[in-house]
């Protein structure tokens, strides 16, 4: 396998990607192909993944999901509490559809084949790092947003609503970020794909209902005054209830209870 180049406008920043994988021929590859531009530290398995993620805060972690040697999902998620790095999943033929969508609801930002084709890992990784939220030249120009009680940044990736933070994953805030920087207006599920996740649509996008799913009950949780409305057939859009709104809208709610 010949070296590869230090991608342009990374030379200046070595990212640092943790392996979780058992396999060292696999770890071994992974090391030298990344070696310009990416620091690879290597672990076993799940447990000392979650360690190593604390230590050392990675840009990147790509777990294997038969080195798990826990539930993959629930490993995921952990790992999601308590990192906002890129998180791709490795699958073998042993990994079914749900548990895909299973690794994809607990905050993986991709799944991939185990037959991976090396460049194509490389590339989503440079997509995903140098575009950030996969915002279009506009959006990224502005790092702070607002949108009724909604305030976001992206230069931290948070997101706050009456200045409870939301605890986003990188998707949920690049999903939420299209449909914010749009306001009132529906954001289609195909430019979703197509920002968030930078590629064509296909039939198989239900990728996007289960972050969204995730995503409403976090917004949910922190006020009524700011939802997602899906219009059927075409896509979504974020709404800010004013408070005057809401009060309408409690009043109705004790109506129908009498």
């Amino acid at each position: 396998m010949s070296e590869q180049e230090t991608p342009a406008g990374e030379r200046n920043h070595l990212k640092t990607m943790l392996v979780i994988d058992d396999d060292e021929h696999f770890l071994e590859h992974t090391s030298r192909y990344f070696r310009n531009w990416i620091r690879v530290e290597c672990v076993p398995d799940g447990l000392s993944g979650l360690v190593q993620t604390i230590k050392l805060e990675p840009d990147i972690i790509l777990l294997n999901f038969r080195a798990a040697k826990v539930n993959c999902a629930e490993l995921c998620r952990k790992i999601r509490d308590i990192s906002s790095g890129l998180l791709f999943v490795l699958a073998d033929e042993g990994m079914g559809g749900e548990e895909r969508i299973a690794c994809f609801e607990a905050g993986a930002d991709d799944v991939m084949s185990s037959s991976f084709n090396w460049k194509e890992l490389m590339l989503r990784i440079q997509v995903l790092l140098r575009r950030g939220s996969s915002m279009d030249a506009k959006q990224d120009a502005a790092s702070v947003l607002h949108f009724g009680p909604l305030r976001m940044d992206r230069t931290t990736f948070r997101a706050f609503v009456l200045d409870q933070d939301l605890i986003l994953t990188r998707k949920e805030f690049s999903i939420l970020w299209a449909m914010a920087a749009k306001p009132g207006e529906i954001v289609s599920r195909q430019e979703l794909l197509r920002r968030v996740w930078n590629y064509n649509p296909t039939d198989d996008d239900r990728m996007i209902d289960t972050h969204l799913n995730r995503l409403r009950k976090k917004l949910h949780r922190a006020s009524e005054r700011i939802r997602i409305k899906t219009a059927w057939g075409i896509g979504y859009k974020l709404e800010s209830l004013s408070i005057a709104a809401m009060l309408i809208l409690m009043l109705q709610w004790c109506a129908d209870m009498l």
